[in-house]
């Protein structure tokens, strides 16, 4: 499914999302729920939110999908592999993982994140790093 028909459909049925829809803040037909608010976000930078994110089962898919099964918080910035520096921090695309942008200034991220099996070390750093220079810590 292309970008913009993901925007237009429920990600869980797959029907047109229609005024009901969104007045509900979930799909009539089978109660998938939307973050209209991560949805706009899209539509005002495709680019950003049209990337591709691959998961840890190989499935892959545009980051507005992942973002918005992960229920990620804010706007997305910047998407480094699987990691979306967004306004209020940095959160995994691809399992539950937060820091939030109070916490960028702690040293032992880098060390910490980067020794979990599933992260890949360089992109993690990277991500910390523009995340850090977003957030005023560089």
């Amino acid at each position: 499914m292309d970008f913009g028909s993901y925007l237009s459909c429920c990600p869980g049925c797959r029907k047109l999302i229609n005024n009901d829809d969104m007045s509900r803040d979930s799909c009539i037909e089978c109660d998938a729920r939307f973050d209209w608010n991560q949805r706009r976000y899209a539509q005002e930078n495709p680019g950003l939110y049209g990337q591709t994110v691959h998961d840890l089962r190989g499935e892959s898919g545009p980051v507005i999908k992942f973002a918005e099964y992960r229920e990620v918080s804010g706007r997305i910035l910047e998407v480094v592999g699987p990691w979306a520096i967004t306004e209020n921090g940095i959160e995994c695309l691809i399992t539950s993982y937060f820091i939030d942008s109070r916490q960028l200034d702690e040293s032992d991220w880098v060390s910490h994140v980067s020794a979990k099996t599933w992260v890949n070390p360089n992109e993690f750093r990277l991500a910390y790093e523009k995340a850090r220079t977003i957030h005023c810590y560089s």
